[in-house]
């Protein structure tokens, strides 16, 4: 699909409709070191995508144990009733990265229903994760990078902005959302994202955010896993 496409593609209306059937339109950030099984399946208990990166299982073995268990514990729920939300799996897919392929299969396995791209195009996994109705958003931290994914027929973007930790951008998120837009848009609002560190949030756009950010946070605190050592952020 071309950039300039005036429709949503039935991959990006899925994406459209899994965030417009939650209580909060949230996802939860892969955040590296930090985001494991146990983060991921409370916050989709509490009701907004729960998520993870791969490379956080040291090895493919145990990011195999982990995708297993994020099932098996989503399937008891679903048994006793429990809705949760959806999850995401997020994959590095440059071509140096040795561990593509294996994650690759894993991901045919287990089948996130979305699957988040980093540091390369989604291109190399779209067949898959559509092959088994999965939706892939791509990781991007210029309207280059962004230009490039909606080229490749990505399904969603999470426009990566200054603050936001990682391979970090150095874009203010508004002007990189109000940006993109001009070279993305359909007949109704896009699958955009954008992330941000909470730091820049509090500092540059608390006042705009805090009447949405309230309820926001009340649920997380309420479903956040608890650690030994208090609250695991």
């Amino acid at each position: 699909m071309s950039a300039n496409s005036r429709s949503l593609s039935a991959p990006q209306q899925k994406l459209l409709d899994l965030f417009a059937g939650l209580p909060l339109p949230v996802l939860a950030a892969p955040m590296f070191l930090v985001s494991g099984p146990q983060l991921l399946n409370a916050c989709c208990q509490a009701g907004i995508v729960g998520s993870l990166p791969a490379p956080n299982a040291r090895t493919v073995e145990q990011l195999d144990h982990w995708l297993a268990q994020i099932v098996v514990e989503r399937e008891v729920a679903k048994s006793q009733g429990q809705a949760w939300a959806p999850w995401m799996l997020n994959m590095i897919v440059h071509s140096t990265y040795d561990r593509f392929e294996s994650e690759l299969e894993l991901i045919k396995r287990y089948q996130p229903p979305i699957v988040s791209t980093a540091l390369g195009s989604p291109k190399r996994v779209l067949e898959i994760v559509h092959g088994y109705g999965g939706v892939v958003i791509a990781d991007v931290i210029t309207p280059a990078l962004a230009r490039k994914a909606v080229d490749a027929s990505v399904d969603g973007l999470v426009l990566v902005c200054n603050g936001a930790g990682g391979h970090t951008g150095s874009y203010n998120p508004f002007a990189f959302v109000a940006e993109v837009r001009e070279f993305w848009t359909g007949r109704s609002v896009w699958p955009v994202l954008f992330r941000m560190g909470a730091t820049s949030m509090q500092r540059k756009s608390w006042v705009a955010i805090s009447p949405w950010w309230a309820p926001v946070w009340s649920r997380l605190t309420r479903a956040w896993p608890k650690t030994p050592t208090g609250t695991c952020w």
